[in-house]
């Protein structure tokens, strides 16, 4: 006898077929939808897909028309839709392929390539089933990629297809993304809730870190944490960017529930100890679930007892009087899986010395990662299941390559139309090994033509980072993995100035002209042109990248790297890979500290 489920997909198909839908598309159902999501209040969107067909679902609280689609940029212009209604008083309700190539009512599409299932209005919604082709070879579709889609919806109360008014918008997805099912938690589970206490999000600052130390529930064994909601609340929408929950050191004593700025100078002692990502979250994302055998390990004795949230306010137009109890909602359980999880934060560090020229449309930043601490005990390579990319307002490409001896074997992740305001974790299909000593480089691309200064990196809204978290399993003790050229080679090379180092700031020392300087400073008067963008690319393909890998036991180690297929440069510093000891934070770190952790 055939569970339900499977007798709904089988009974899906064999609808397909009735209908003569196109081949590609038996497989799918069109009861049981693996994907949804909103739209807006009053119009919800499923999902089927294949490796080359797609099936929606719409149903719409209206007895109108309604439209959706995909739009290469967002809004009306240059959309790919489905319109339902009639095109006069009196005419058939019926659903056409459509375009539209600037803000007004799309067209019929000579090629009418969606397939209608099914049409029908039950308790005044409107459900409406079809397909099509991911790529249609029409120049007026849209390819429906693996990147962020832009969803684009509208409605009406009329039947006839008129101006939508206010009821239409546009929403990034991830159509083409494997998906978990986050509503389910597999095992019966308890929950804690991490929340910020009536935090006023401050009116004259445009971007605000906030940190708050949590002591963890008192676990007396082992359980797994199977799934994590952000908890936003309402009215903070708009505020709340993204949030971290960071693993502190397992020595350490904090205080439950103490708040103070990140990265602020006066931040306590042990604020400075929480390191390792336990959870990230970003605008746009929904809730996270582990695979079911794989949880992240809370109790025993290596575990964290405090986390540190932190939350980016972005606050552009400086509203005041919001008031804030954001924070994450956390499902773990007794029930063990086979499996501990954990995330290896990838990319470049954010540093005013990410330096991203003004006026150049397309420039790529490096993010350089060495992988031969993954060698952990007995364990020699992870499995990756899932990633999160991140950038600021000017990225527009994020990208997760992956070498194995000098040969790119792969990717953790891709995005070719990144938006900033769409952050939501990617999980594989299957998971991708990482073997120690393979090399990932995480590539941004920027679009900075409208402004007229550098940008560099930073935690500022206005400022850029490059970014990936990869979730993985089994759990190590590498937890972050992030990379910047080597700033005095930059200087020489780019600049022609000399530095020192004092405070993590350099200083110019030759020529006699910028003497005493900062380097930022030269950096912000250097005059770009296509020319110096081009020198400059070029020296960030070839140059030395000094790598920072953080550990689970707080320590720090350091090591100079070339990006795969760099050219030899004069004057480089040694082999690629070779660790180098570096003072930082709290300990004096050397190669010894590498060699033990191999």
């Amino acid at each position: 006898m055939l569970a339900l489920s499977a007798r709904l997909c089988l009974l899906g198909a064999l609808a397909v077929a009735l209908t003569g839908g196109p081949i590609g598309a038996t497989e799918l159902s069109l009861e049981k939808f693996q994907h949804r999501t909103k739209l807006h209040e009053h119009f919800l969107l499923s999902w089927n897909i294949n490796s080359s067909y797609i099936v929606f679902k719409i149903e719409v609280q209206t007895a109108g028309y309604v439209g959706f689609g995909v739009s290469r940029k967002g809004g009306m212009k240059d959309t790919d839709m489905v319109v339902c209604g009639a095109d006069h008083a009196g005419g058939d309700y019926t659903c056409t392929d459509r375009y539209s190539a600037s803000e007004t009512t799309p067209v019929k599409d000579d090629s009418q390539d969606v397939h209608i299932y099914s049409l029908n209005l039950v308790n005044q919604h409107r459900v409406v089933t079809f397909g099509r082709k991911l790529k249609t070879g029409d120049k007026y579709d849209v390819d429906i990629t693996h990147d962020t889609m832009r969803a684009v919806f509208a409605f009406g109360s009329d039947v006839v297809i008129v101006h939508h008014g206010a009821n239409r918008g546009t929403k990034s997805v991830l159509l083409l993304s494997y998906s978990l099912d986050r509503d389910a938690v597999q095992e019966p589970s308890t929950t804690a809730d991490l929340l910020t206490s009536n935090f006023k999000i401050p009116s004259d600052k445009n971007t605000f870190y906030l940190c708050t130390m949590f002591k963890l529930p008192v676990l007396t064994e082992k359980h797994h944490l199977i799934k994590v909601e952000a908890v936003v609340t309402n009215g903070s929408e708009p505020y709340v960017h993204h949030m971290i929950l960071y693993r502190c050191a397992v020595n350490i004593k904090g205080s439950d529930k103490q708040q103070n700025q990140c990265y602020h100078p006066n931040m306590p002692e042990p604020f400075w100890k929480c390191q390792g990502i336990t959870v990230a979250w970003a605008i746009g994302g929904e809730a996270f679930v582990y695979p079911k055998d794989v949880g992240y390990s809370l109790g025993t004795d290596g575990d964290p007892k405090y986390v540190l949230l932190e939350i980016h306010y972005d606050n552009p137009n400086l509203a005041t009087g919001v008031v804030d109890n954001s924070g994450f909602r956390l499902f773990y359980t007794n029930k063990l899986r086979m499996y501990d999880a954990g995330i290896i934060e990838v990319g470049v560090d954010p540093s005013p010395y990410h330096i991203i020229p003004p006026h150049v449309s397309s420039f790529v930043s490096h993010g350089l990662c060495t992988t031969a601490l993954l060698q952990d005990g007995h364990v020699s390579r992870v499995h990756v299941f899932a990633t999160l990319l991140h950038a600021h307002l000017a990225g527009r490409k994020i990208h997760v390559r992956h070498f194995r001896a000098g040969e790119e074997i792969g990717s953790l992740g891709e995005d070719n139309t990144y938006d900033f305001n769409f952050q939501e974790n990617r999980y594989f299909p299957q998971h991708i090994d990482v073997f120690a000593g393979d090399v990932l480089v995480v590539e941004c691309t920027y679009d900075t033509e409208e402004r007229k200064n550098i940008t560099i990196g930073g935690f500022e809204t206005l400022q850029e980072m490059c970014l990936a978290y990869l979730h993985y399993y089994p759990r190590i003790s590498l937890a972050r993995c992030r990379s910047i050229p080597n700033v005095p080679t930059l200087a020489r090379n780019l600049l022609g100035c000399e530095v020192t180092k004092q405070s993590n700031k350099y200083t110019v020392t030759s020529p006699e002209r910028h003497k005493g300087r900062l380097l930022e400073a030269v950096v912000a008067e250097y005059a770009w042109n296509t020319d110096r963008v081009t020198q400059y690319e070029r020296l960030l393909r070839d140059t030395d990248y000094d790598v920072k890998l953080y550990l689970s036991n707080h320590t720090w180690v350091y090591e100079t790297a070339k990006l795969p297929g760099a050219r030899s440069t004069a004057g480089s510093r040694g082999d690629a890979g070779r660790p180098r000891p570096w003072r930082r934070g709290f300990e004096l770190l050397t190669v010894a500290v590498a060699l033990l952790l191999q």
